[in-house]
């Protein structure tokens, strides 16, 4: 009997070493820098301010409406919709 709780307690310590390889591994992969370092790109943007509701988006991947000579941003299509049908007149 303690022989079979010896070999359960080594393969207990190996799958709890396989976890933490592969906890650690995901940390450090390509993957979760790349994800890091968009958030952090993102931080650096500049914000503008969505005239619809009021929302601050980043201005590279917010929705974008030319009016005249302006850029108007958006928080997203809904928001842009709705600002054309209700200040342009426009649907």
């Amino acid at each position: 009997m303690t022989f079979f709780r010896f070999v359960i307690f080594i393969f207990l310590l190996y799958l709890f070493h396989v976890f933490i390889k592969k906890l650690l591994k995901s940390f450090t992969s390509k993957e979760y820098t790349k994800r890091q370092n968009s958030t952090n790109k993102l931080e650096e943007k500049e914000l503008v301010k969505d005239p619809q509701c009021g929302i601050y988006v980043v201005k590279n991947i917010a929705s974008k409406l030319k009016h005249g000579n302006e850029t108007l941003y958006f928080c997203s299509k809904e928001c842009m919709d709705k600002y054309r049908r209700e200040s342009l007149g426009k649907k």
